[in-house]
């Protein structure tokens, strides 16, 4: 017998379990203090076109916008990887939070009781809907009436909005946010915690006094009933930790193991998808609450990886829109209808295709999803033409079996913006070609960057510059004419050492058009073409 069964079997705590629901605590999303330059792009053409298995009703208030757009371009693409018969209501606030965080959000409650497929175990409203086919929390409901979760995203963010991946410098995505916080509300959250200094109310009630350095878990105010996130939690040993025998609800040992940089999420479908090891959920030694085990390991799944929409931290000009097969099999774990694109992820076609820049050479990374049957690859790069052309690299043999990882390195490339894709072919002659990865190559001096490319009427100008000076921007077309003046003034060398400059090219005909550039240390044109 599995022994994840034999896990649930153990901890089982009866069968008679009255229906129940409870708000739970929210989860954070912090800043990481860099620049990332990654981008991990949705994994097949496919994805976004028609393929929805879930609805989602947005209740946004005191967003911009374009933040509006993003939110719903976010909740598109989760649209495709979860399926539901019952519409996902999602109320969101745009306002200030504390410095670093970038959003927290959670389901707006939780659901236990006999109908849901592990007793005594609280699911995600969200989930528990999509399993019974039912509303569950209606206008007229007690607890969390007519919604499903509940978010708030702090406003003083410095927020790309755009919705292409090419995050600028300095800049926090924030559609790869919102696909973050939803993850949390969806169900991808735990309810372990540790006492630490200073600190109240950080486990239940019903355990009485705690002391600090002890772990706890599990909600309730009757009886204590963990998630079913938390079911498949295990140490290094591949004890549960649920297992009272081993770890006492609560206990200095379970507040250890917490903080042990060893905990993992061991499921039936989790576990085949790392390659057969255990997932690794974040567990460092300073337990942080709201982040601290609900999150995958960020050393593990770093900025760039495929899996690294959940991990508890985002660095400027990280751009994610894939949740990765990670999350797909952990949401499959814990019981949700899989959509079509995380079943892609899981079951065969593209698993993931990442980008990050090393020291001017584009380096990037695809993986294959379980028996796959791809047998050649081929890496495609977009020309000025806006065609994409074979880039000549080597690409290691395709294993159709397995999920190895594959590296492509481009070295060479000038200051600018480019875009990638994959063409993958089966057997039988059937392709899937990617979404594309635009990728920016900066410099540490000066730089200049053009996207979308090509732009239908409105494209954004990037300047950077790593000293004050006097820069003039020019656009021209194939004639040496100057048909706009984009900036003529001083650049500064800002925290995010960036300017965004907006073209509008609706009253410019469809061709190629060179941006130029000059300042007191530098010269740099780039060709941009417009389309209609």
């Amino acid at each position: 017998m599995p022994r994840f069964l034999l896990v649930w079997l153990a901890l089982t705590l009866g069968n008679a379990a009255l229906a129940q629901r409870i708000a739970p605590p929210a989860d954070t999303l912090y800043a990481a203090d860099y620049d990332a330059f990654t981008f991990v792009a949705p994994p097949a053409a496919s994805a976004l076109r028609g393929t929805a298995r879930a609805q989602f009703d947005l209740d946004l208030s005191g967003f911009p916008p374009a933040a509006e757009a993003a939110f719903a371009f976010a909740a598109g693409i989760w649209a495709t990887h979860i399926e539901s018969p019952i519409p996902i209501r999602v109320r969101a606030v745009f306002s200030s939070l504390e410095a670093q965080t970038l959003a927290a959000t959670g389901p707006a409650c939780v659901e236990a009781g006999p109908e849901l497929p592990v007793p005594n175990t609280w699911y995600a409203v969200a989930l528990a809907e999509a399993i019974l086919g039912e509303d569950l929390n209606p206008l007229g409901a007690e607890v969390c009436p007519g919604v499903d979760i509940t978010a708030t995203f702090n406003s003083d963010v410095d927020w790309y909005f755009g919705t292409d991946g090419s995050t600028p410098r300095g800049r926090y995505d924030f559609a790869t946010v919102v696909l973050h916080e939803l993850g949390h509300g969806l169900g991808f959250f735990g309810s372990f915690s540790v006492v630490t200094d200073g600190e109240d109310g950080a486990c239940p009630a019903l355990l009485g006094e705690v002391s600090v350095g002890e772990g706890c878990w599990g909600f309730g105010s009757d009886a204590l009933r963990p998630l079913i996130f938390d079911r498949f939690a295990e140490d290094a040993t591949g004890v549960s930790l649920l297992d009272t025998n081993v770890y006492p609800n609560p206990s200095l040992a379970l507040g250890t193991v917490l903080r042990s940089d060893a905990v993992f999420f061991d499921g039936p479908s989790a576990t085949p998808s790392n390659a057969a090891v255990p997932i690794d959920l974040f567990a460092p030694s300073n337990f942080e609450p709201g982040s601290s085990f609900s999150h995958l390991d960020e050393a593990v799944s770093p900025a760039g990886d495929a899996n690294s929409l959940m991990t508890p931290f985002l660095a400027r000009a990280e751009a994610i829109f894939s949740p990765g097969p990670f999350t797909c099999a952990i949401f499959r774990d814990i019981g949700w209808p899989l959509g079509p694109d995380c079943r892609a992820l899981l079951e065969g076609g593209l698993s993931s295709f990442t980008a990050r820049v090393t020291e001017g050479d584009v380096v990037l990374t695809f993986r294959l999803g379980l028996d796959s049957e791809f047998v050649t690859a081929v890496l495609e790069q977009e020309g000025a033409d806006g065609r994409f052309e074979p880039v000549d690299v080597a690409i290691a043999p395709l294993d159709p079996s397995g999920s190895a990882a594959y590296t492509v390195r481009v070295p060479g490339l000038e200051q600018g913006v480019y875009a990638f894709r994959l063409r993958l072919t089966r057997a039988d002659g059937t392709e899937v070609v990617s979404q594309p990865l635009v990728v920016s190559v900066l410099d540490g001096a000066f730089a200049l960057a053009v996207y979308p490319n090509p732009f239908a009427d409105v494209a954004t100008v990037e300047v950077i510059v790593a000293d004050a000076q006097d820069v003039r921007v020019d656009v021209y077309d194939t004639l040496g004419r100057r048909v706009a003046q984009l900036f003529d003034g001083t650049v500064v060398s800002s925290p995010t050492g960036a300017l965004d400059l907006r073209w509008d090219g609706q009253g410019l005909a469809a061709g190629v058009y060179f941006v130029r550039a000059v300042g007191e240390t530098f010269g740099v044109t780039r060709t941009v073409t417009r389309i209609r």
